[in-house]
């Protein structure tokens, strides 16, 4: 029988199964050769055992795991990068989406007029003054009415919503019922209007003036009443003609305080209107801009 040196390294190594034990046994008894070959691996082995275990080199520890934390920052920021990315685009989509605006609007209205007293930043019930005092703060905004039945205009503020922005807060109360009006000046995924009932609030979306204004009332009824305010003072605002008639007066109106533009307005059936604008110039004077069409 020939010698299979591997045969013999796998005997030595434990390697081997019960039949090719038998076999290689068989062999070393009989040849002389294989159990040269089986001394020889034995003797291999005992030299092996009795090297010196090879110490680390210093600081090996550390440098190993200093490159491991150096290949996983990459991985680690590129990780933190994409759930950056993922949480601003979520934001950009709540922020344009009217149904989360709405929730925003009633959970501002309900703090608002939650307080004993509302944080206003100007009080007044002098739709001109109210209109005035945003457009010095850089906003413009539609001049709503003083008075729709028994609510009046009390004030305003500037209201802070999703993506740290702010807008135009209006306050309308009376004995029983309070109303918000909202300036929202952003893009929304909205062709029209939207409302109905939301946080025990009526609430409604809608185009006014080239923005979106936003109310919320304590009652479907206020707030219906408050849109058919809405809708005759534009379409009586928007013919001159009817200012002519009863309780109508046309007048030129300085909004801003600091010469910014002047506007000429209407006071009808006590609603105000804005009629247009015109930029106010040092040559200009407000004979000028009353002869102007």
């Amino acid at each position: 029988m020939s010698v299979d040196p591997e045969r013999i390294t796998g005997y030595v190594d434990g390697a081997l199964t019960e039949a090719e034990r038998e076999e290689v046994e068989t062999l070393l008894r009989d040849s002389a050769e294989a159990r040269a070959q089986l001394e020889g691996e034995r003797e291999l082995r005992e030299r092996l055992r009795g090297l010196p275990s090879p110490e680390p080199r210093p600081q090996l520890e550390a440098r190993i795991r200093a490159r491991l934390r150096r290949e996983r920052a990459p991985r680690r920021s590129r990780l933190w990068l994409a759930m950056a990315a993922a949480l601003v685009l979520g934001l950009l989509w709540a922020r344009s989406s009217p149904q989360v605006l709405l929730r925003e609007l009633v959970w501002d209205h309900h703090k608002c007029f939650g307080h004993d007293e509302l944080p206003a930043q100007v009080w007044s019930d002098d739709a001109l003054v109210v209109h005035g005092w945003f457009a010095d703060e850089g906003s413009r905004i539609p001049l709503f009415p003083e008075r729709v039945g028994e609510l009046t205009l009390v004030g305003g503020r500037y209201c802070p919503l999703l993506g740290a922005s702010l807008v135009p807060h209006l306050y309308y109360a009376s004995r029983s019922e309070q109303l918000s009006v909202f300036v929202v000046d952003r893009w929304l995924r909205l062709e029209d209007s939207l409302g109905g009932e939301l946080g025990g609030v009526a609430v409604h979306l809608q185009r006014m003036a080239g923005t979106r204004v936003g109310l919320v009332a304590s009652e479907p009824e206020v707030l219906a009443a408050f849109r058919r305010a809405l809708s005759v003072t534009r379409a009586d605002a928007g013919l001159p003609a009817q200012l002519t008639g009863t309780g109508a007066t046309a007048s030129l109106i300085l909004v801003s305080p600091r010469g910014a533009v002047a506007q000429l307005g209407a006071r009808v059936n006590g609603i105000h209107e804005v009629m247009g604008s015109i930029p106010i110039s040092s040559t200009n004077s407000f004979s000028d801009l009353a002869g102007r069409p």
